[in-house]
């Protein structure tokens, strides 16, 4: 490397020099001057090496970049490995965080729902199905909160509805959104949801009662 200058062209190397700057010893000189790849030429203070004629310039070159673009691969690799063992290595952690800040965020919910907060809670039940969106529960927990009042019974539908058309459904749904249609005059599509609740939880006590009540509205004994 010492032995060309940035502009290609030959330079000369004392023996100590290469021997201190690149660590390559006297033997090893000798042999690529027997080689005829250098050519050696003795000076007051010491040997100078040099190479042997212009035409191994181009050659070296394009093997020194060849070589750092090996090289530069292989850093690459190595700098994905070391950030994807880091990555493995964090998952755990960031897993637990996720799973402690959805908790909490749940807790808040049901909070609000509870003190019929709605407003806020309309707030959070978007955070949620954003955060938590392959899950049934932000809009099981809002449709039975709106369900319990006498005027977001319309709202509640629509929340459960939106649960139903995402294919988030689970025994809760299914009932939360029977009860809100029984309660709303629409004994039929009441019944269909009660029905749904039962093949997923056959033993479903108010499912049944709740049913019943449908039937007899209905007077389909």
């Amino acid at each position: 490397k010492g032995l060309i200058s940035s502009t290609n062209k030959r330079l000369s190397l004392g023996l100590i020099q290469i021997k201190d700057q690149y660590q390559v010893s006297e033997e090893d000189l000798n042999e690529l001057v027997k080689r005829r790849l250098l050519r050696t030429e003795p000076r007051l203070d010491s040997f100078y090496y040099e190479l042997s004629h212009d035409t191994l310039v181009k050659p070296i070159r394009e093997s020194q970049k060849k070589q750092s673009n090996k090289r530069n691969k292989l850093i690459s690799i190595v700098v994905l490995v070391v950030l994807f063992l880091i990555a493995i290595a964090a998952f755990p952690a960031y897993q637990k965080y996720q799973t402690t800040e959805l908790k909490k965020l749940y807790t808040e919910f049901e909070t609000q729902i509870d003190n019929w907060d709605f407003e806020n809670a309309l707030e959070t039940y978007e955070e949620l199905i954003e955060k938590d969106n392959k899950s049934p529960k932000p809009y099981a927990l809002l449709g039975k909160g709106l369900s319990n009042t006498s005027f977001f019974k319309d709202e509640a539908l629509k929340i459960l509805e939106k649960a139903v058309q995402h294919n988030l459904v689970n025994t809760e749904i299914y009932y939360e959104l029977a009860s809100a249609y029984k309660d709303t005059g629409k004994p039929e599509k009441a019944e269909k949801y009660f029905l749904k609740a039962l093949e997923t939880k056959p033993d479903l006590a108010p499912a049944y009662r709740d049913l019943g009540e449908v039937y007899a509205k209905k007077k389909d004994y």
